[in-house]
């Protein structure tokens, strides 16, 4: 990889041009890899969404949850999955061809007050 970083949430806005999430030659036809753990406090259904501008997957325990592929400007997709409580590994690809890109990883766990929202950095870890 050219770069490594660690990031608390997965929610970078779409941008154009030269800058995507603060590295400034990242503009156009690369990709991105972002793995480490979710921590699932309450066993359940749990509805993950990915948007992304373009195309993206998100996999958890090596299951593919979110397939949202393609040439295609933000477009957000989702999926479910039936979780234990606890520790499980998770893994979000995107990639970039031209124009703008931006992405954002967010969830609808079960019993939640709020409805979705992005996930949030308390329950990543690396």
């Amino acid at each position: 990889p050219a770069y490594t970083r660690v990031d608390a949430q997965i929610d970078i806005p779409v941008t154009s041009g030269p800058g995507f999430a603060g590295f400034s030659d990242l503009n156009d036809r690369f990709g991105v890899r972002w793995t480490g753990q979710i921590f699932i406090e309450n066993p359940g259904t749990y509805r993950f969404y990915v948007g992304s501008d373009d195309g993206s997957r998100l996999f958890i325990d090596g299951v593919q949850v979110v397939n949202n592929g393609g040439l295609h400007p933000f477009v957000e997709q989702s999926g479910t999955i039936e979780l234990d409580a606890g520790y499980h590994d998770i893994r979000l690809e995107m990639f970039e061809n031209f124009g703008a890109a931006g992405v954002r990883l967010s969830w609808d766990p079960p019993g939640a007050a709020v409805g979705k929202q992005v996930v949030p950095g308390s329950v990543l870890f690396r």
